[in-house]
């Protein structure tokens, strides 16, 4: 039995109620695809932060930048990976803090792992890049000194940690200084990070 109800007939009610569903599954199915791209664009890019405008001089700058290039060049050649580090377009004076700051957001949200080298308690933009990166959810190594990490930091493992109503996929990871964090991770690649398919092949504490 068909119903007309001001000139609107049941059947016209029921294709309307089916094209709506198969909008929304085919909606639903192309944001699925979407996040899938995205994910295998992302592959293995990393993020690297490194504290750039807290180092004192020029020479600690350029002594720093020689050997971030260095790791970037085996990290890539050797693990394959995609890394990005501002530290490898300085060579003078810092971009407007507005670029900068637009810069590093958009390239951690591109990224899928984030690295945080601190080997000391310092005033770096490279916990604001932390934060973001967990606040995006990526998979987020820190690698800092002893008493380089604010309290927050210090507890980014506490079991059952959420964000958002996810779990952050978080590690940190003590070392003796910058030059033993570089070497940690020429050697592991990302073996260090949570999560990561192969066996780690440290120990948290080295």
């Amino acid at each position: 039995m068909t119903w007309v109800f001001s000139g609107v007939t049941s059947a016209d009610v029921m294709n309307n109620v089916i094209a709506t569903v198969v909008v929304l599954a085919a909606t639903a199915i192309l944001t699925l695809v979407w996040k899938a791209v995205v994910g295998l664009m992302r592959g293995n890019r990393v993020f690297l932060s490194i504290p750039m405008a807290a180092v004192d001089t020029d020479d600690e700058r350029a002594a720093i930048k020689s050997r971030i290039d260095l790791l970037i060049q085996t990290l890539e050649h050797r693990h394959g990976l995609d890394i990005y580090c501002a530290y490898t377009g300085v060579s003078g004076a810092f971009d407007p803090g507005r670029k900068a700051f637009i810069e590093c957001f958009r390239e951690i949200r591109k990224c899928r792992y984030f690295v945080a080298i601190l080997p000391s308690l310092m005033a770096t933009s490279a916990y604001v890049e932390t934060g973001y990166a967990l606040a995006m959810k990526k998979d987020v190594l820190i690698m800092h000194a002893s008493g380089a990490l604010p309290y927050l930091l210090r507890e980014i493992e506490s079991a059952g940690f959420s964000l958002l109503g996810s779990r952050v996929s978080a590690k940190r990871l003590e070392v003796a200084d910058f030059d033993a964090a570089v070497e940690r991770l020429k050697i592991s690649g990302l073996e260090d990070f949570p999560g990561w398919a192969k066996s780690l092949r440290f120990s948290q504490k080295g």
